[in-house]
Parts: C-alpha cells; structure tokens; sequence
C-alpha cells in the first residue's frame, strides 16, 4: 500500500507541474503579443502626443486658454501643466487605450475588454462638454 499510495503522488504531483509548464508555454504568444500590442500603442500615443503638441502650437492655443481663463484655472487646482499639455496628454492615453482593447482580447480578458470599450465610448461625450464649457466661457 504504501509503495502504491507512493506511485500515485508522485505521479500526481508530475501531472500537476507538466500541466502547469504546458499552460506557461501555451500562455506565453499570448503574452508577448499582447507586449507587442502595447509597445506599439505606446509608440503611437507618444508620436500623437508629439504631433498635438505642435497643432496646439501652431494654432496658439495657451494664448486662447490665457484669455477664457483655462490656464488659470488649472493653477488654481493645482495643476503644473498647461492646457496644451492636458489637450496631448487626452489624446496620447486615448490612443493608448484603443491598442489595450487588442492587448486585453489577445489574453482573454473580456471583461477588461468591455470596460476599456465602455471609457473610450464615454471620451467623446467628455471633449463635447469641455467644448460647450469653452464656449460659454467666451460668449
């Protein structure tokens, strides 16, 4: 009996680290294409952040947010960035968001999939009201 009490352990215990291993390996594309996924949302967001950054420069817009006060009221807050800065930052972890979606389904994470679906539906509702607010703001 307990030669055969034994055998079964051992082998019990072999299956569970084989299966475990096989799971690791079977995981593993998975995980490096949702990296892969990632890194490449980053280097987008990065490249748009950039890209905002120069529009906004270009079309002056921290002399457009001195005049309605949206530069001051970030101070008041407590904010060390300027409105150009928060207008590159939405756009740059928008984008960011839009390649963690793929990332998210390529590891199966569906319900992490419905919530980044659920905020990046909700963004646009969220640059409206700050262009309605501006607006008021000027007239």
């Amino acid at each position: 009996m307990p030669v055969e009490f034994t055998t079964n352990l051992s082998d019990s215990i072999l299956l569970a680290i084989t299966q475990s291993v096989q799971s690791f390996v079977d995981f593993l594309p998975r995980f490096i294409a949702a990296l892969l996924v990632l890194l490449l949302g980053w280097i987008i967001a990065r490249f748009l952040y950039g890209i905002t950054m120069r529009i906004l420069q270009v079309i002056q817009l921290e002399p457009f947010a001195e005049k309605v006060g949206l530069a001051e009221t970030l101070k008041k807050f407590g904010a060390e960035i300027t409105p150009a800065e928060l207008v590159a930052e939405i756009v740059k972890w928008s984008t960011f968001l839009v390649f963690l979606t793929p990332a998210a389904e390529i590891l199966g994470l569906n319900q992490l999939t419905v919530i980044i679906n659920n905020v990046i539906g909700y963004i646009p509702n969220v640059l409206v009201d700050v262009l309605i607010v501006m607006f008021v703001v000027i007239f």
